[in-house]
């Protein structure tokens, strides 16, 4: 798995590319809670990941949770149809807001 960062603003993007497994997962979330630091809004760009097991949904739970505890905006950007699929299995969409675009979702803030 790859990640990329953006900053626009006071929002950062990690864009992740590649597959997303339980061996990645520990580090993500370290790198997303180290981001949150510095941010007013973390979206998550899912768009290029491939999601094998329920342990990337757990990343995400735990940055949701960290998010909220620093006060600060999470969103998803991008998702694919496996990773809908869970999110929606999970009924995480009622807790997540999910963006077409970055773009989008730079707007909607």
């Amino acid at each position: 798995m790859k990640t990329t960062i953006q900053e626009f603003e006071n929002t950062v993007v990690v864009s992740l590319s590649g597959r997303l497994d339980r061996n990645q997962s520990l580090g993500l979330l370290s790198e997303l809670t180290r981001h949150m630091q510095t941010a007013s809004q973390l979206l998550i760009d899912v768009g290029d990941a491939e999601i094998t097991d329920s342990t990337a949904i757990a990343v995400f739970i735990g940055a949701l949770q960290q998010a909220r505890q620093l006060d600060i905006s999470f969103g998803l950007i991008a998702l694919n149809g496996n990773i809908r699929q869970m999110i929606r299995l999970f009924r995480l969409d009622r807790l997540m807001p999910a963006y077409p675009t970055i773009e989008a979702a730079l707007n909607h803030a």
